[in-house]
Order: C-alpha cells, then structure tokens, then sequence
C-alpha cells in the first residue's frame, strides 16, 4: 500500500453533523501510560540489513525479480530503507510492459504496482496513461474494496484523484458502507459471503482518501463515517492474543497475519489522521501491535519484511500514540568492571522519540526480590543534548553479588509534539559476574598443623595420613573486585595418584561462607581410594556461571598409606552334568508300495510311448523342412526353442522359483516369438505356392482333356 506520509498535524475544525457535534482533536503533547512494559525490541540496522540482504537475493541474474508483485514490494522497502536499488531500468522494463503492452487488459493490482515502481524509479519510458487512467477511474467507483484501493492509490502517485467529483466520490463511499457487516467487518466485493479484517483496513483507507478529497456537506454520509469510527472497536476485538504479548489479526483462511495485521492498523491511523474523528484504539492495543512487529521481525521474503519494516514506521508515527521502546544495552555486567549499566529509550526504528525521564525503581536479585541492592534512582542522560537517547546509573556501586538479576524501570516524557506512551514499568533482566580468588585455605591431617598455602602457589610440605586419619580442608571464595564472599556452584578438590586414578569430593560451605571438606580416610579408603596408597595431588576446581574465571589451583600433595587389598578369591565353577536331551522327529507318513509306485509311475509315461508309435505309424519325416538357409535356421531355432521351454516347466517342477523361472521366460520369450513368426511365415508361403501349382496342373489337365 504505497500512499504518502500523511502529515503529522492537522488543523482543528469543529465540525457539526446534524445534531451531533464531533471535535476533532489536536495531536500535541499527549502522555500516556501503558498497562504494559512497552515493546521489548526494535528493527535495529541488522535487521534492516537483513531486509537489503532479502532484496539482493531475491534477484534472478538478469537483474529482474520473479514477480511484479516482488518488484513493487523491493523497490518499496528499499526507497523506506532509505537506499537505491540497482539496476532499475531493467525494473523500469519489467513494469513498462504492463502499463503499455497489458493495459487493456492487466488486473488492477499489477497496475497498482507498475505505476508505483515506475515512480518510485523515476522512470522515464512513455506510457500509455489515458487508457491506464481510464481503468483506474473505472476500477476506484467499483464495487471491489481490494481493486478500488489498488485504483485510489495508484491514482494517487499519478496526481490524479481531484478528477473525480464530488458526487462520485459520495455515490462510491455509500456503495463501500454498504459492504459492511454487523460485526464491523467489510466484505471485499457484493457477491462476498463474509467481511475480513484485511478488507476491512482498505475499507476504512478508501473512506479516508474519500472524506480528504470530496466536499462532504452535513448529512446522512457524514452521519455514517461518524458510526464507522465506533465501529472499529468491534474489530479491534477480533485480535488475537499471543501469551499477552502482541495481538495479531488473520484474513477469511487464517493466514498472513503481517499483511492483515498493518492493512487494519494502517486504516485505522490514515482514517484517524484524515476525518480526525476518534478511534476506540486503546494503548495497550497499540504496543501489543508493536510487539507483533518485532516479534516477527526475521522475515524471509520481501514482502513481510516490507510489512514488518513498515509495520514498525507507522507504530511510529501513528495518532494513537507512539510506544517508547525502553532497552538495556548490558544483559551482562561484570562487578570488576569500569562499565556502568546503558538504559536507551527510542522509537520502535532505534531512533530518538522525546526527550524521558529515566528512572530505575529497584534492582534485586531474582532469588530475593525482597532484597534491592539499588532502588529509587534517576538515570543521567550520556549526552548533554535534548536528543539523547542513552541513560546510565551505577549498580557496581553498591557491590552486586554475582546472579540474575531484575531491573524496575520507567520512562517518562518530558515534552515535544505528538502522543507518546510512556513506560511506567519496565522489567529488563541483568547477569552480573565477576572474577573469583581462594583465600585462608588451609588443610591438615587429624589435630597435626595446617598447611596453609597462598593462591595460587602450592605448598611445599607433603603431608603424610594413615587408614584411621581424617583430612580436614577450608577456604573462602571472594570476589576479587571486592573482597565479598562469594557462593560458587561447583567446588571440588581432586585427588590425583601418581598412576593417574583420580577421586573427587565435594566441598560444601558453611553458614560463615566458609567451604569445608572432611574425609574419613576409614570410611573412603576402601571404595574412593581403592586400597591405593601413594602420595596425592590435591586440585581444587571452582566454576559456577556467573564466574568470569573458573579456577584450578594445584594446592600441595599427601601421602596416603593404606592396607594392602585383600586377595580375591575366584570361586571354582565345576559345570554339572545335564539331563540327555531327546528328540522326538515327526513320524514319517505311511506311503503306498513300491509296486503300486512304479505302476503309477508307468502309466503316466505311457502317453509319450503312444505318441512316438502313433508318428511312426503316420509316417512322421522331415521333408516338410524348408530349403532355404534362413528358413531352416528358424524353423530348426523354433523347435529348439519350444524345447527349452518345455524343460524349463520341468525344471521349475523340480528346482526353480517362480521368480527365477519368470526371468528366464521372459529370456526366452523374445527369440521364441522372433523364430517363431518367420518359420510360420515361411511354412505359410510354402503351404500357397504348393496350392498353386497343384491348381495349375489341374488346370492344364482339363484342358489337354
């Protein structure tokens, strides 16, 4: 939907409508506060390189993209980016064919687009615009809602819409109120079974450019814009919801979401802007929307990033109000660092809205909430200017332990021109860290003396334990910025042998923040230690996640003396002997006799006895054998070929598979059908000379009669 920014302010007019009386409103300072945090992101100019990114890869190698649809809506982010899209007279062609070659007969949209490529490129082909125009003048008083606000735009970018006069414009704004529904939808066109959403921001759109263009005297059309704009709230309810975060709108299938969602929203604010009459769109409705944006930011074609980007521009200059994104630039602070906490305030684009005042309620530990370690603190400006947009306070000051914490924060507007929401509560969450030393470590065997070394050197005594010993092990883990005690997660001491076999303990801390260790060598020695005497290096490993440095300080060693293993006893196994297992086969069938075999045997090979006495008897030769050489070889190849057929049926009786006896079939198949065609070809022939000689010599018989 390419229109042009419409203008920020509007002059105030107080305007009667029969009996009733509207006053449209003055976009001044107006501070809002939002029930909710605001929008907890931006489009950041990562974002907008990924949507450039989009753009280029989109391109097929000749420079043009796959649609017109894909070229209006690249031509059109990148002119909002702010860039220039290359190659833009190979674009320029691409739109040119359609508004000279298809524009009898190219749909509304594709004109819509082609018109505003060729003016967001400047381009400078002549056109065929008188029958272009016609088209469009015909399609804006249609009864299509979607193809009258591709015509109104288009006509629009061209400068063309004062053409129409004041009753057409009225006649088209009675046929667009007609489509409405009782449930404050629009339908896209009379034969529509039911309005959507998405028509239903075009309607609101049409009727805005209507009211802007048209001399609307008092009246039943006034009267009915003024019962449109409270009729929106019946389809703002429409919305749905996600995990009370955004609100996003569907079309009639329940699919795009992005271009539903600004079709509505964008309606509702140029209708706004326009008429100036009041929409029942409420601020928290207006930051749930832009937090659709941003939540659906990472688009992956042209046409939701442009929907996105522009998304987040119109959230940005709305009527209704424009939400303050208030963001923390540190998600981790370490306490041993110079760096103090970064707290920006923007628009939804990253970019300066008003001048705020920041201030931080509280920040506590998400553990203790109960337990602030700061609170009730204005932010300072990093900047002196009035556009300063990045706010700062010290939370190191009061020496943080390390953990996840919560930030209590809340811009406020101080002044400037147009509505702003302001952020009364904001919760941002910090990690903050910091990097650890071991301090009054101290280990000792039984009531012998400490051995106390100095991190991270190790110690230089070997300490010797029996069997009946206890080691006793302390230290404190501090924050080396500031000497507070700190609580790390994970805390072991490593015994290492001199073979490489390593036991691990745990050390715990106390209530004095103090980690202690004490192992019973009676009760370890035998499952920890293993019988395995030898001097030990004790390693004491500290990490946890909020350490900027995990430690591993090799503190010293200890000998260990331990008894011997006791001998392990193989027990004997002496397999004993098992029941004999018997089997018992399955009884053979009973079969008839041999006699009775071969005499069933015998008959049923009498058959081929009877068939060679049976040639023998007629005579059977082989002088009806052809003479040629070709039709011997292929009656002979027939024959040889029957035959195999015939012991292939035996062999697959005898051995084969179905499968196996298929393939060799199907290789015998084909020479079979080959040899057989030429030898019962040549056997006919033969068979047709032989009748007509025969004919002939009968003929010459009767007459020499």
């Amino acid at each position: 939907f390419l229109l042009p920014p419409l203008s920020a302010s509007l002059p105030v007019v107080p305007m009667r409508v029969g009996l009733l009386s509207v006053t449209l409103f003055v976009v001044s300072l107006v501070v809002v506060a939002s029930d909710l945090a605001g929008p907890t992101d931006i489009v950041s100019e990562a974002d907008v390189q990924l949507y450039e990114r989009i753009v280029q890869e989109s391109r097929e190698a000749d420079g043009r993209f796959a649609s017109l649809r894909d070229v209006f809506f690249a031509v059109s982010l990148v002119k909002a980016l702010g860039g220039e899209i290359p190659q833009g007279d190979v674009l320029c062609k691409q739109a040119q064919s359609v508004v000279n070659e298809e524009g009898e007969t190219a749909d509304i949209a594709s004109l819509h687009f082609a018109i505003g490529i060729r003016t967001s490129l400047a381009c400078p082909e002549k056109w065929r615009s008188d029958i272009v125009v016609e088209r469009l003048k015909e399609a804006a008083l249609g009864s299509s809602i979607p193809d009258a606000h591709h015509a109104m735009c288009a006509l629009d970018l061209l400068d063309r819409l004062s053409s129409f006069d004041d009753t057409e414009l009225v006649d088209q704004l009675d046929a667009i109120l007609k489509l409405s529904e009782d449930d404050g939808t629009f339908r896209a066109s009379p034969d529509a079974a039911v309005g959507d959403v998405s028509t239903t921001g075009l309607a609101y759109e049409l009727v805005a450019m209507i009211f802007e263009q048209a001399e609307l005297e008092e009246g039943e059309a006034l009267q009915n814009i003024v019962a449109l704009s409270e009729t929106a709230k019946d389809v703002l309810a429409m919305g749905e919801v996600e995990d009370e975060d955004y609100v996003e709108f569907h079309d009639a299938q329940g699919r795009h979401s992005l271009s539903t969602t600004y079709a509505l929203f964008r309606g509702l604010s140029t209708f706004t802007k326009v008429t100036g009459l009041e929409v029942d769109v409420t601020q928290d409705f207006v930051v749930r929307v832009a937090e659709f944006f941003v939540q659906h930011k990472t688009a992956f074609t042209i046409e939701n990033a442009y929907y996105v980007y522009q998304g987040a521009v119109l959230c940005s200059e709305n009527p209704f109000g424009v939400p303050l994104v208030l963001r923390s630039l540190h998600s981790v602070l370490g306490a041993d660092a110079t760096d103090t906490i970064r707290i920006s305030v923007t628009n939804l684009l990253g970019q300066f809205a008003v001048p705020v005042t920041v201030s931080l309620h509280r920040a506590f530990p998400v553990a203790r909430p109960e337990s602030p370690a700061l609170q009730n603190v204005d932010l300072v400006p990093l900047s002196p200017g009035r556009q300063n947009i990045d706010y700062t306070f010290d939370l190191l000051a009061t020496q943080p332990e390390p953990g996840f914490y919560t930030l209590e924060l809340s811009a406020m507007p101080l002044d400037g021109e147009g509505t702003f929401i302001a952020v009364e509560s904001a919760e941002r969450p910090l990690k903050v860290t910091t990097s650890i030393t071991l301090q009054d470590f101290s280990m000792r065997v039984g009531r012998g003396s400490p051995v106390s070394p100095t991190f991270p050197a190790a110690a230089s005594t070997v300490l010797e334990a029996e069997r009946t010993d206890r080691i006793l092990f302390s230290f404190r883990v501090t924050s080396s910025a500031t000497g507070v005690p700190v609580l790390p997660q994970q805390t072991f001491l490593r015994f290492v042998h001199s073979s490489g076999r390593d036991v691990f303990f745990v050390a715990r801390p106390g209530a004095d923040k103090v980690f202690q260790l004490a192992i019973d060598l009676a009760k370890t020695y035998e499952e920890e230690f293993e019988y395995l005497s030898g001097e030990y290096k004790v390693i004491v490993i500290v990490g946890d996640a909020f350490v900027q440095n995990s430690l591993t300080w090799n503190v010293g060693s200890i000998r260990i003396t331990l008894p011997d293993a006791p001998p392990t006893e193989i027990p004997e196994h002496r397999p004993e002997a098992q029941e004999e297992l018997v089997h018992t086969f399955a009884v053979p069938q009973i079969r008839a006799p041999t006699l009775i075999s071969r005499v069933f045997t015998g008959l049923t090979l009498a058959p081929v006895l009877f068939l060679l006495i049976g040639l023998l008897r007629v005579g059977a030769n082989i002088g009806n054998l052809p003479s040629g050489f070709t039709s011997l070889i292929a009656t002979l190849g027939f024959h040889v070929c029957i035959a195999l057929l015939l012991l292939l049926l035996a062999t697959f009786w005898i051995r084969l598979t179905i499968v196996e006896t298929l393939r060799y079939l199907a290789y015998l198949a084909v020479p079979t059908v080959f040899l057989g065609l030429k030898a019962l070809r040549d056997t006919a022939r033969k068979v047709k000379v032989e009748q007509a000689v025969l004919c002939w010599e009968g003929s010459a018989y009767d007459l020499k009669k």
